[in-house]
Parts: structure tokens; C-alpha cells; sequence
């Protein structure tokens, strides 16, 4: 208990002055002011969060803590207890598992530690050994543990944060292990926001509507037996709590304490979150919010904690995947203000130099390659995962799938192209971070007419699908033309030729990338209003192009939404964000390494000896053959 309370007292407000001197900063640097939306709240917290008036890039720390809920006993997983211990050997030993693919995503060096798994574990490599007691008690009968076990997973969290900010990590994501956890978080967030356990509770590990009901009902009786207090986290954790998340509420207070900053997760790391938050309201400013969860009541949770989430990608997963993806957004963002890039990745093309006959005929989109699709599905499926938790990042590796006819889309390497030179320059830097190539086409001084302009952009997306980019980033310049329904109109099912009636030499070289980029089957990501605009135009000559699209953000110009609607594209990023110059294209490519790691780095159930599915979709489509 001494440890808990010395470390509530380290805790101290953000430092104001270094979040008031990085948005001076900031706002001299970058135009317009205002333009990164959201980035610029993240990077403002974080310098105040580490008191670095410069700040680096960070060493980066993912701990995922395992433990086991007696109140699995009564049915509310999809998964046999042992699966706990399965997948914990799984991070170590055959290293497949969704926090492992994406701690190679975001470049953070993985933790993994015991704290209540109901078996003895043999010596695994790796595995920080803090067990305080095999699983917790079934919370439907009592109290999930003694009010010391509670304490202990506390101060055990504050302990592993202590020693890991000693050895340079500055920046913590956290994951969660432990079969029937949805069911603790569910509780705990129901007592903290005061919501009916129907409310509060979600199918977890995409379990049956049977399964979901009898979820709820437990949540109800845990409450009604243990009738926590909603004032004290500590009373909250003793009752309903899981030792995992005792611990990785430690480790928030213990970054809190030593100015370190936590990136929330789902469902399950915010409601550790509100545990620390009631044992140390201070400890709500070190925490930085990722994505929105599946979960129902993912976003009441974050509302308490003073979170945004602007990630959504459907994740129903935990493993800190959601929050690895805002990491490395994270790191663009700091890379983008400290002018990191690699020059030797930017290539400056003259258009007037560049115009030769292009033959129309030869740009016409083929359909996806669905039995490339099918295969992607089905390992994905398999993967050590419940069936569908990770969502729109399954759902874009089956869309490369379809693009690439690759069953398993792996080194897809990727360029951005620019018809304008960018007036700031933040996307030599995010262009740097997600390895993309940088080409530049600056039309600006051009005497092109739009028929050239379409041209063009069909010869650069052919030049760089030749030096092998199977996915390419499009931008746009910061001067938005407002055009509207009428130009896509204009064009509907009419030739390339066509497009000589059109006034803008940017829209029509995008548009001719874009038709270029599907008819040589690479994917392409979008970056804002124009792009959104040009898409819609080539749409409307072949309406196959369209399954190669991809939109990355969601800008706050109503024109986009407006486009990316008509398009049926998804958002996945929601950053208030009006810089463009490709810089959206390139956050949306990190979403795309991702996949790529979930595909490649991810093992079956088969690979890693653990169990599958018993319940729900993944009962009838996962395989131990696979």
C-alpha cells in the first residue's frame, strides 16, 4: 500500500509551458494554422506529458498482462480457459499473436507478464513471473479477489512502469490477456458510469446472442452480489476486477508518476484506465486516446477518462493493437515536426517533359482477384484471434488480396504522388515514416491544358507502378476547388477525351492517376476533398475502379464526406485534420503496413497450438487444419 500511495503523490499536473511553446511553434511552422486538427492536440499533450520542449521520438513499450477470471466458470467466452495460457506462450514462444505483429508495426518492444494465470507456467524466455494467485474468484459469488491481491496488482503494474521508464521508455501501450475479461470490464465500466449491464456489455470474443445474454446476466449478478462503490477504484478492482487489469492500472499510475505517456487501448485498457483514474483523477492527463472499440460501451468509458478516439476500425481485440496504430501515428507526427525525411526517397519530375501519346484503351480496371480474396479471408480467419475482432484491418488486407492476386500481400511497396509542390513540409517526413517514395509533378507553372493534365497523371502512376509501387498515395494541394455533384456528372460514362472540358489541371491529373493506378492493379489511397472528387470522376467512366479506392480520413470539409459517401468508402481516421499535400495518404498507409503485419507476422491457431473457437461465427469457421 506504501507504494500506491507514494506513487499518487509523484503525480503532478502537465507541464503547460511546453505545450504552450510547441503550439507557438507549430503554428509558425505549419500553414494554415490550425491544419493538423488533431495532431496537434496529441503532440501538445505528449511534450507535456515528458516536459520535453523538443520532443524525440520514443522508446516505445507494450505491456500485455495475463491473468484468468473465475468468472469464466460460468460460460461467456467463445474460448476454453486454457486459452490464456496458450496465447501467453504464444507471445513469447512461437510470437504470432496480434500484440506481436503489432509491436512490429509501431516499433515498441513487448512485455508480457503473469499475474494471475490459473496453471503453473513452465520457464518461458521472456515472461516477467508476478503471479499473485492462480485466476481471480468467480465475481457472481463475491468479491474477484482480497482487497491486498487488488493492491498488489496495483503496485505490480507501478513496478514494471518504474523499472521500464528507468531503462528509456518513454511512450506505453497496454494489452490484456485473460479468457471472460470483457465480462470484468464490462462490470467495472457499468459501475463507474452507472449504465444498465445491458448497456455495458458487448459479444467480446464475438460470441452467440445466447452466449450475450448470458454475458449480461452475469454482469447483472456480479453488480447485484458485490454492489461495488463507484467512488473508490480500489473497492471497484476487489470486486469485479481482473488482476491483468489491476496491473496495467498500475502501470498507468506509474507512468503518470515518472512522466511517461500511455496510449489507451479498447474496452478492456480503458476500464483499467478508470480504475487508476478514481484511485488518482490527475492520472486521466498521461493518457492518450487511440480508437473507438466495438465494444457498446467503449465510448462512455472514454468520455469519463476526457478522450478522443479518432481511430475506427471496428477492433473488437484488446492485444494494445488499436493503440499500436496510434503510436505510430504519433511518431509521424513528431518526425513531422522535427523536419525528419529522407531526401534520397523524393523524386522531382518536369510534366512538360514528361507528355507523350497515351492510349486510352489500355487504362480499364479489371475486377479483383477473388479467389486471392478468398484465401486472404480464410488464413486471416484462422488467425490467433477471435473471427472478425480486428475489422477494417481484415477487410483492407482482403482488399490488397483482391488488388495484388496475393493470398498473402506481403513488401507492397508504395509511392505518393504530387501534382504541386507542398507548400509545408510535413509530408517529406510522413512520407519518410511509412517508407512511401515521394513524387513530385508540379503542374503550378505548367501551360497544360486538362486533357495533357490527365495524361500526365496516367504517365507518373505508370512510371512508378514500373519501378514497382503497388500502392499508391495521391495528394493534393491546400486550395481546394469547391466543385460539386455536377462534375462526376458531367463525365458519367464518357471517354477519356471527355475531360478537356474541365478547368482544373490538378483534379484532371488525378483523376488520370487514379484511372491509371487500377488499370495497373495497385491500391490507392486517397487524401482528401480533390482526390475524394477525381475518384468519383473515374468512377464514373468505369465503375471497377472503385474497388481499388481506399480513403484514409475524414476531412471536415463537407464535400468529402459527401464524396467518400457516394464512393461507399469507410473513414478510419477522424483527426479534424485540413493538412493534405498527401500527408492523409500517407497516415492512411500506416494502417496499410499494418495489415501487412497482421497477414504476415500473425500465426494460425494451427501454428501456435491454441485452442479455437466453441462458440459463436468462429465455432464454424475456425480450424486447428489450417
Amino acid at each position: 500500500m506504501d507504494l500506491l500511495k507514494s506513487t499518487i503523490a509523484k503525480v503532478t499536473p502537465l507541464n503547460d509551458l511546453a505545450m504552450a511553446k510547441i503550439k507557438k511553434a507549430s503554428h509558425n511552422l505549419i500553414t494554415p494554422e490550425g491544419c493538423l486538427g488533431y495532431l496537434e492536440t496529441i503532440l501538445q499533450k505528449y511534450v507535456g506529458i515528458t516536459n520535453e520542449i523538443t520532443p524525440s521520438v520514443p522508446k516505445k513499450c507494450m505491456v500485455v498482462a495475463c491473468a484468468d477470471h473465475g468468472v469464466a466458470e460460468e460460460g461467456v467466452s467463445a474460448y476454453p480457459v486454457e486459452t490464456t495460457v496458450q496465447m501467453t506462450r504464444n507471445y513469447l514462444v512461437a510470437k504470432g499473436a496480434g500484440a506481436n505483429a503489432m509491436a512490429l508495426h509501431c516499433g515498441a518492444d513487448l512485455v508480457v507478464v503473469d499475474v494471475g494465470i490459473a496453471a503453473p507456467m513452465e520457464k518461458i524466455e521472456g515472461l516477467i513471473d508476478r503471479k499473485i494467485n492462480y485466476g481471480t474468484k468467480n465475481f457472481t459469488k463475491g468479491p474477484a479477489m482480497t482487497e491486498s491481491e487488488a493492491i498488489r496488482s496495483l503496485e505490480i503494474g507501478i513496478e514494471i512502469a518504474t523499472q521500464k521508464i528507468a531503462e528509456g521508455y518513454r511512450c506505453f501501450c497496454l494489452g490484456e490477456m485473460g479468457i471472460a475479461n470483457t465480462t470484468s470490464s464490462a462490470a467495472i465500466v457499468a459501475a463507474f458510469a452507472k449504465l444498465a449491464p445491458k448497456k455495458a456489455t458487448g459479444r467480446g470474443t464475438n460470441i452467440s446472442d445466447e452466449r450475450l445474454l448470458k454475458k449480461i446476466q452475469v454482469v447483472e449478478k456480479g453488480l447485484a452480489v458485490n454492489k461495488p462503490n463507484s467512488n473508490d477504484g480500489l473497492d471497484v478492482l476487489k470486486k469485479v476486477g481482473g488482476f491483468e487489469l489491476g496491473c496495467l492500472a498500475g502501470v498507468i499510475l506509474g507512468c503518470a508518476a515518472n512522466r511517461a505517456a500511455v496510449v489507451i487501448d479498447g474496452f478492456n485498457a480503458s476500464a483499467a484506465a478508470l480504475i487508476a483514474a478514481s484511485l488518482c483523477p490527475l492520472s486521466k492527463k498521461f493518457l492518450i486516446g487511440s480508437h473507438l472499440s466495438a465494444e457498446p460501451a467503449h465510448s462512455k468509458a472514454l468520455e469519463i477518462l476526457e478522450l478522443k478516439a479518432y481511430i475506427d476500425m471496428h477492433f473488437r481485440f484488446g492485444e494494445a493493437t488499436g493503440a499500436a496504430l496510434a503510436m505510430s501515428i504519433l511518431d509521424a507526427t513528431i518526425k513531422s515536426y522535427l523536419h525528419e525525411s529522407n531526401p534520397e526517397n523524393t523524386t522531382i519530375v518536369d510534366p512538360d517533359q514528361m507528355l507523350s501519346e497515351i492510349l486510352p484503351d489500355r487504362y480499364i480496371a479489371a475486377s479483383l482477384d477473388n479467389e486471392a480474396m478468398q484465401a486472404c479471408q480464410l488464413h486471416i480467419d484462422n488467425l490467433t484471434k477471435p473471427l472478425g475482432s480486428l475489422g477494417h484491418l481484415e477487410k483492407l488486407a482482403v482488399q490488397l488480396a483482391g488488388i495484388t492476386e496475393m493470398s498473402k500481400p506481403k513488401n507492397l511497396k508504395k509511392s505518393i504522388l504530387l501534382f504541386s509542390t507542398p507548400k509545408n513540409s510535413l509530408i517529406y517526413a510522413f512520407a519518410s515514416h511509412t517508407k512511401a517514395n515521394l513524387t513530385i509533378a508540379d503542374l503550378d507553372n505548367s501551360k497544360m491544358n486538362c486533357g495533357q493534365a490527365l495524361a500526365l497523371g496516367m504517365q507518373v502512376a505508370d512510371q512508378e507502378f514500373k519501378k514497382g509501387s503497388r500502392i499508391l498515395g495521391i495528394g493534393e494541394s491546400l486550395n481546394l476547388t469547391p466543385y460539386g455533384q455536377q462534375v462526376p456528372n458531367r463525365f458519367a460514362n464518357k471517354s477519356l477525351e471527355s475531360f478537356t472540358n474541365i478547368d482544373n489541371v490538378e483534379l484532371a491529373a488525378i483523376t488520370g492517376a487514379i484511372i491509371a493506378a487500377a488499370a495497373n492493379k495497385c491500391a490507392i489511397m486517397l487524401d482528401g476533398p480533390l482526390t475524394a472528387l477525381a475518384a468519383r470522376i473515374a468512377v464514373s467512366m468505369n465503375k471497377e475502379i472503385n474497388n481499388y479506392l481506399i480513403n484514409a480520413s475524414l476531412s471536415p470539409e463537407p464535400l468529402h464526406k459527401e464524396a467518400i459517401e457516394s464512393l461507399n468508402l469507410n473513414a478510419y481516421l477522424y483527426l479534424d485534420s485540413t493538412l493534405y499535400e498527401g500527408c492523409q495518404a500517407a497516415l492512411g498507409m500506416t494502417l496499410l503496413d499494418a495489415c501487412l503485419h497482421m497477414v504476415n507476422d500473425m500465426k494460425t491457431f494451427k501454428q501456435a497450438a491454441v485452442a479455437i473457437a466453441n462458440d459463436g461465427p468462429g465455432a464454424n469457421r475456425q480450424s486447428l487444419d489450417i
